[in-house]
């Protein structure tokens, strides 16, 4: 089975099916019954369905004047040119694809044949995405889920939108593009152009991602479900005081967020909050808190996070406060603490990070509340230039608790805490970095770190 493909793009409309990226269709007015999962729609005037609609076709319907389109489906048979008859979810499957319901349809009913919708509007209450964990389209045979293409364009909003629950086995994939969908996946911004890794297919020239950027004053701006997987896309928000960006629902679940990146301002605000029963995998995002008082992760339970970059604030970076997770092949900077623990207990895994402070700031690279019982384990990281010569790990209630292996300090002297048996293959240095200031973090060729990862030989 495939995915159920499905197009958004700022020229749509939030009334089209949301099936196809052509231009907007006109709306068509009539009237619809329903029986034995199936719905008729009956055009009040003209002939709308004499040519270019087919057995097939995507359709949505809503009650006249309506702005989101509560219902989409597939064409079951046109009658004639004024009648189609419409699979609805109670369709014999594998036909049952709909999404939304037809139910709460009356009076004038308008129509649309295919056309992208126009923002995140359409999981709003009455959207035909309002709730697809229940629609056909993700419990019918046919698809192994939704995968919404969002345009590159800057998609805005000022209220909270909640995005829908998916299912384990079939997700609600949210993935932006630049012309063709898939043409920017695995593509990473770098001082804004979007750049493929060695190997990979390189983006059009000039390609941007979408950007979704939110104005809301209170509260979430957006809310995340479980079962989600948002790629490609940038987040802009205002944060209000302890509010956050994209917050996730308090559920059981997993969400993951690929090639993303968070940025924002506030007060005391979160650019993302991950609440304490959701696990969460963040693969090649950044999380930028630069502006203000502002922390990028709070909470959350079985956070990963693989070559991400987190840039703090001068209070915090990354601040975490839940269950065990594992970090790997991040970069931290950032003038404050860059991982703040105050919470929770559990296993922390920190392999082949990179930690950047300022040598003017005031913060730890791992800050752990006092009294918090967490175990770490961190093998081939790089310490580097965190303030006051006291900034590896910090205020560990049970040293012999960590595992420190063939890791790397640059003008980082101490280890608060920590007795020297308790770290393997430790090095010092002072300058690791090609030039760090501008974001190049590759090592010098005369670094103490190179070809000096564990195990460096394994036992065969």
């Amino acid at each position: 089975m495939a995915l159920l493909d499905l197009y958004m793009q700022t020229t749509g409309d939030d009334r089209n099916a949301g099936t196809d990226s052509g231009s907007n269709p006109a709306e068509i007015l009539g009237t619809v019954s329903t029986a034995s999962g199936l719905t008729t729609f009956t055009a009040s005037s003209g002939t709308p369905f004499a040519s270019g609609v087919s057995a097939g076709s995507w359709v949505s319907l809503y009650n006249s004047g309506e702005t989101i389109s509560r219902f989409s489906g597939q064409v079951q048979s046109v009658t004639s040119s004024t009648v189609i008859v419409i699979y609805n979810q109670a369709a014999s499957s594998p036909n049952n694809t709909a999404l939304g319901t037809v139910a709460s349809l009356t009076g004038t009913v308008a129509c649309r044949v295919g056309g992208a919708w126009a923002s995140l509007n359409i999981t709003n209450t009455n959207g035909s995405m309002n709730s697809p964990s229940t629609s056909a389209a993700l419990v019918g045979s046919q698809f192994n889920g939704l995968r919404v293409n969002i345009k590159a364009s800057t998609y805005t909003f000022t209220s909270s939108i909640t995005l829908p629950v998916g299912l384990a086995a079939k997700p609600i994939w949210w993935r932006g593009y630049y012309a063709t969908p898939g043409d920017i996946d695995n593509c990473a911004n770098v001082s804004g152009s979007l750049v493929a890794p060695t190997g990979q297919t390189a983006a059009p020239s000039g390609a941007t991602r979408p950007i979704i950027s939110s104005s809301v004053s209170s509260g979430s701006n957006i809310v995340l479900n479980a079962y989600n997987w948002l790629e490609n896309i940038e987040f802009t928000f205002t944060t209000s005081t302890n509010g956050g960006g994209l917050s996730t629902a308090t559920q059981n679940g997993y969400v993951r967020l690929v090639r993303c990146r968070f940025g924002g301002s506030g007060t005391n605000a979160n650019i993302v909050q991950i609440s304490y029963n959701t696990s969460v995998n963040a693969i090649g995002c950044c999380f930028d808190c630069t502006s203000g008082y502002c922390n990028v992760l709070y909470g959350g339970a079985n956070f990963t996070a693989y070559g991400c970059t987190f840039r703090g604030s001068a209070a915090y970076g990354l601040t975490m406060q839940g269950n065990s997770c594992t970090l790997a092949y991040n970069l931290f900077t950032g003038s404050g603490n860059l991982v703040y623990i105050n919470g929770g207990s559990g296993l922390l895994n920190f392999i082949n990070n990179t930690f950047y402070g300022s040598s003017s700031g005031t913060g730890n690279a791992i800050s752990i509340a006092a009294a918090v019982n967490y175990r770490i384990d961190g093998i081939n990281n790089i310490f580097h230039k965190c303030s006051n010569a006291i900034s590896g790990i910090s205020n560990l209630t049970i040293p012999w608790s960590c595992q420190l292996i063939n890791n790397d300090f640059a003008t980082v002297t101490t280890m608060p805490s920590l007795f020297e048996a308790y770290q393997r293959g430790v090095q010092y240095e002072t300058t690791p970095f090609t030039n760090a200031s501008s974001n190049d973090f590759s090592l010098t060729s005369t670094s103490v770190a190179c070809q000096a990862g564990f195990p460096g030989q394994f036992e065969v």
